[in-house]
């Protein structure tokens, strides 16, 4: 072939030389992403394989991304030269863009086991306290190899084009024709392994061959086209709401027989919310009230990524609740407890409310909660003083102005504290402090509610540092947090007592949510629906003159409202969809939800665990046989998977008319 009368590279070379160069860097990221092999032949040869196999999609991209800027620099030459020139630095801002977001996706996926996508971005959102789990969690040459990828994008770049000029390559059509079929087999067999091989869900070869770039563009078009659970048919049968009608509305509901008739029904005759938050036409209960008991102070306390898998109360393998264990001897203890979505934010809605959380991406937390009665209005109604402690900060979400709408007189977070900088947080400590030099300034009854963060990723701890026996150091570092925690909790009800307001008070121990480590090929909490991700304790302490003991009922966080009321003698909201723990007629299930990436829906009934991967399958566990959730037993029961599914279809459909009304109605949630 003659060589280019021109020194510089055609652009068919120069853009053939640019997608190698993006290739060599998304190739590069999901290098770092698999095991380091051992050096030894066989070993290095199954890597490269596995790393041909998980770069299908990416060089897939790739080879789009050409397609893209070679129409797109056709179109510019036909513009006048004043605008054609900026085809080139527009394909050049798109590849730049494409190598940046591929290497940083390399850190996230370390972090969180999942590729970016759009819902996920959505729920980030506070990339400060990201940045400081992200900094804690990823090792300093990953963050090395991550900085000096766009750099060595250009090097490769220069390093092709040179190559193609001096050899005198010539692209023809002939060899764009090979060069096709060779991508289509070589891409189509990735993604034909990764779809056979790697069809378990929680394999984390299927998540590695994920290309991020898809995802992403895949899931803006999907929040752009449709979200996936919206108008799913709502069944006419009452028997399918039940669960979720506010138990006042119960008895309306059952009179329902017009699927468009159920929510209006519901809306058409609820009392009205006065200003204090109490049901209007619900009589309350003075304090000392004949035939009413004696309002109790409440101490709520909501353990930071916290499920019932690493303590010992609940049979964990690590000595680390010894205040739980011997506080339990007077307690009300709930086995059976869930967050009905892993979500500090979601689950602060379930808590204070009573409600199911809405079932989107969209956070209530960013809304006003002044219309919806909560449990500190509910308390302050029967005289109670309300405040709500966090040793960071509670921006996030806008969760601080949630707390305050929702009934709290006094909020105080770790930016009140001077020198708080906004990121990270204070240790839980300062929880005990706050909260008592609160409770020590009035003689008035007190709802005081506290969050702790210790056992937040990246997790840690104050005391001494104590071995239990596991190699993990993310796990090792937050059984100390946890058991700090413990600690914390003893600290609080040993004032309690040493105040004499034992007889007076309930302390109350739930989770937000759970934490994952590595079982199911997942870290954290917000990416299934595993025990591990939303099976929470529930603890509530008193002084011995209630109910005791271990209660198998199944429950879930919307639950604590009502039950918590019940315990001080004030009546329920209209609005509460959960019901007492000590009901005997509530229904026993429990439903929990994650909707950013995957979509997945869940219920516990008795023994049984379903889980409906929206658009990807389902699941069937039995958690009394099976409880690490290994053994799928969805094929083997298909009419009770059946069964399942339609009541949390109904649950989707449900909440989203209620919600629609109420929200025209303007009774909540505005």
């Amino acid at each position: 072939m003659d060589r280019p009368a021109t020194n510089r590279p055609s652009n068919v070379i120069r853009l053939l030389a640019l997608v190698v160069a993006l290739a060599l860097v998304l190739v590069g990221c999901k290098a770092f992403l698999l095991p380091w092999p051992a050096m030894r032949p066989a070993e290095m040869a199954r890597w490269c394989l596995r790393l041909a196999l998980v770069s299908g999609q990416d060089v897939a991209f790739c080879a789009v991304f050409g397609l893209v800027a070679w129409c797109l620099l056709g179109v510019a030459r036909r513009f006048p030269p004043a605008l054609a020139w900026c085809g080139w630095p527009l394909v050049w801002l798109g590849a730049l863009a494409s190598a940046l977001y591929g290497v940083v996706t390399v850190p996230v996926y370390l972090y969180m086991n999942v590729q970016l996508s759009y819902p996920l971005l959505l729920f980030l959102d506070d990339w400060r306290d990201i940045g400081v789990s992200l900094a804690n969690g990823v090792p300093w040459p990953i963050w090395c190899a991550c900085l000096a990828a766009p750099s060595s994008m250009l090097l490769a770049y220069r390093f092709v084009a040179g190559q193609f000029e001096r050899r005198g390559f010539v692209f023809h059509r002939r060899m764009a024709i090979v060069v096709a079929a060779l991508m289509t087999t070589y891409v189509g067999g990735a993604w034909w392994w990764s779809a056979t091989h790697w069809s378990d869900r929680g394999n984390w070869q299927r998540r590695v061959a994920r290309c991020p770039h898809i995802e992403l563009l895949a899931s803006l078009a999907a929040a752009w086209h449709e979200a996936p659970l919206a108008n799913l048919a709502l069944d006419e049968s009452a028997a399918d709401v039940r669960d979720f009608v506010p138990p006042l509305a119960v008895a309306r509901a059952q009179r329902v027989v017009g699927e468009g008739q159920i929510v209006g029904d519901l809306g058409g005759t609820e009392p009205e919310v006065n200003q204090q938050g109490t049901d209007a036409g619900l009589p309350a209960p003075r304090v000392g009230s004949p035939g009413s008991p004696k309002t109790k102070n409440v101490f709520l306390m909501v353990l930071e990524s916290v499920s019932t898998n690493y303590l010992e109360l609940y049979g964990a393998p690590y000595a680390n609740t010894p205040n739980l264990k011997r506080l339990a001897r007077q307690s009300l203890v709930f086995d059976n407890i869930y967050a009905q979505c892993p979500s500090s934010a979601k689950a602060m809605v379930a808590i204070m409310t009573g409600t199911y959380p809405r079932i989107d991406t969209r956070e209530q937390t960013r809304e006003s909660c002044a219309t919806l009665p909560s449990l500190a209005t509910t308390l302050a109604a029967q005289g109670c003083r309300t405040a709500f402690f966090y040793p960071a900060s509670w921006a996030w979400r806008g969760g601080d102005e949630f707390v305050r709408s929702a009934g709290f007189e006094f909020y105080r977070d770790g930016r009140d504290e001077p020198g708080f900088t906004g990121i990270g947080s204070l240790d839980d400590r300062w929880l005990a402090r706050e909260a008592f030099r609160f409770i020590d300034a009035g003689n008035d009854p007190f709802f005081v509610m506290c969050w702790t963060v210790q056992t937040h990723h990246p997790y840690w701890f104050v005391g001494e540092e104590r071995d239990y026996g596991e190699s993990d150091l993310e796990l090792h570092r937050y059984l100390n947090a946890v058991r700090e925690s413990d600690e914390l909790i003893g600290q609080v009800w040993s004032a309690i007592e040493k105040r004499g307001l034992a007889e007076s008070t309930l302390l109350v121990v739930v989770g937000d949510h759970g934490q994952a480590f590595g079982q199911h090929s997942q870290r954290l909490h917000t990416f299934g629906l595993f025990e591990e991700n939303v099976h929470v304790p529930l603890v509530i302490v008193h002084d011995g003159s209630l109910p005791v003991g271990r209660r198998a009922t199944i429950g879930q966080q919307i639950d604590l409202a009502p039950t918590v009321a019940e315990l001080c003698g004030a009546p329920p909201s209209v609005h509460w969809q959960g019901r007492s723990l000590l009901a005997a007629d509530r229904p026993q299930r429990a439903y929990f939800y994650t909707v950013w990436d995957p979509v997945i829906l869940g219920v516990r009934e008795a023994d049984e665990k379903y889980l409906w991967h929206v658009g990807q399958g389902e699941s069937l566990f039995n958690i009394a046989a099976d409880p690490a959730e290994l053994r799928d037993l969805a094929s083997q029961s298909q009419a009770r998977a059946q069964d399942l599914r339609r009541h949390l279809a109904a649950l989707v459909a449900f909440q989203q008319r209620w919600l629609a009304e109420l929200e025209k109605k303007g009774s909540a949630y505005r």
